[in-house]
């Protein structure tokens, strides 16, 4: 005979209860995707991201940066690499 702590046993409970529910979303989630793709209306939220830049050449940068009066690194704060 195995016995379990009760306070083991709900903890297991807790984390199949979580998986069936994850699974359960899971699966709308795959359902929801194909209708969209099939064109049918649904309640989805769709975000479009748009294309990333180009590569900007060095040259071209240090142009930008020196139009600007900008030091390399307030210009990389500025852009997000610094």
């Amino acid at each position: 005979m195995i016995f379990i702590e009760a306070k083991a046993f709900t903890k297991a409970a807790q984390v199949l209860l979580m998986d069936k529910n994850l699974f359960d979303d899971l699966t709308q989630s795959l359902r929801d995707a194909a209708a969209f793709e099939r064109g049918e209306p649904i309640a989805l939220r769709v975000t479009k991201f748009p294309a990333p830049p180009k590569p900007m050449p060095a040259k071209e940068v240090l142009r930008l940066r020196k139009r600007l009066a900008l030091s390399q690194a307030v210009f990389a704060r500025y852009t997000r690499y610094g």
